[in-house]
């Protein structure tokens, strides 16, 4: 009897001991990414980034592991070997594609509302390269964190750019609907000032 309950003990010591190892393992390939991207060094990083992903799918860091792979397109347009304006839509859709990996496979994530905020940036941004239809896009994905994230603090912010995707496409009117509503909703925000600035503009 004695022998197995000192059998059982090891087995639980081992179980135990894969579980802590395993995460201290993930964890610290989570951090050698993040220690890369800080470092500028994008590709791989996303490559390290990847690895938690596929190597440990149940990790409480996936959803960030998506979002930080997001965050290296988003910054990094030498991440793919492609010239022109095909390397740029490569990199914007990818960009795009993790964000939205983070919104739908983890909507509870602690991380959820910035891949909503950062999806609404990759269109404002990419209006520049693809058209002004992409204002609109981005408009819907801001929406989307006031309406979806209610309480995050990017709600203020989102409703800035909303206002200024609206000012970006002439839409004036609209423009001055969505800048007051950061006066009106976000009264402590630093956007009310910045909000005030493209009002007097709209004049």
């Amino acid at each position: 009897m004695k022998n197995y309950r000192f059998i059982a003990f090891l087995s639980i010591l081992l179980l135990f001991s894969i579980s802590v190892f395993g995460d201290v393992s993930s964890e610290e390939l989570f951090n050698s990414g993040k220690e890369l991207f800080e470092e500028y060094k994008y590709s791989e990083a996303i490559g390290v980034f990847e690895r938690v992903v596929n190597e440990f799918p149940e990790y409480v860091f996936v959803p960030k592991a998506y979002f930080e792979i997001g965050m290296c397109y988003y910054y990094k347009w030498d991440v793919i070997e492609l010239k022109g304006e095909d390397r740029e839509k490569v990199i914007f859709d990818k960009a795009i594609e993790n964000f939205r990996k983070v919104i739908s496979g983890y909507p509870g994530s602690d991380i959820a509302d910035d891949a909503q905020k950062w999806l609404g940036d990759c269109y404002y941004f990419g209006a520049s390269v693809y058209g002004s239809d992409f204002y609109t896009e981005a408009i819907e994905e801001y929406k989307k964190v006031i309406t979806d994230y209610n309480e995050s603090a990017l709600c203020a912010v989102s409703q800035f750019q909303i206002g200024k995707c609206c000012f970006n496409l002439k839409n004036y009117s609209q423009a001055k609907i969505e800048f007051d509503k950061v006066i009106e909703n976000y009264p402590d925000s630093k956007y009310v000032q910045q909000a005030e600035f493209y009002l007097e503009k709209i004049k």
